[in-house]
């Protein structure tokens, strides 16, 4: 057990400051988009920065030319069917 310095009791929690937590922050963003931009990322660490970019507010605008871009790369490589294949399916 970790004994406290301030003689308060062990039960008490202990508060990061504001600048201890803002570098963690932008620490977890950082290793975070590295991961995404290495093209490595496993999935549990994709659901990460979903959730840290959902967790803080953040959305992409859809006239962003980079999200534009990630769009049209992402259409490109979904399957197309035709509605024969859909009315098959049914």
């Amino acid at each position: 057990m970790v004994k406290r310095m301030d003689n308060k009791p062990n039960d008490t929690p202990i508060r990061a400051s504001d600048d201890f937590l803002g570098n963690l922050h932008v620490a977890v963003a950082n290793h975070l988009a590295a991961r995404m931009a290495s093209g490595n990322a496993e999935a549990a660490e994709v659901n990460a920065a979903i959730k840290f970019l959902k967790d803080n507010k953040i959305e992409a605008l859809a006239n962003d030319p980079h999200l534009q871009n990630l769009a049209n790369k992402m259409a490109s490589n979904l399957p197309e069917f035709d509605s024969e294949e859909m009315d098959d399916n049914e």
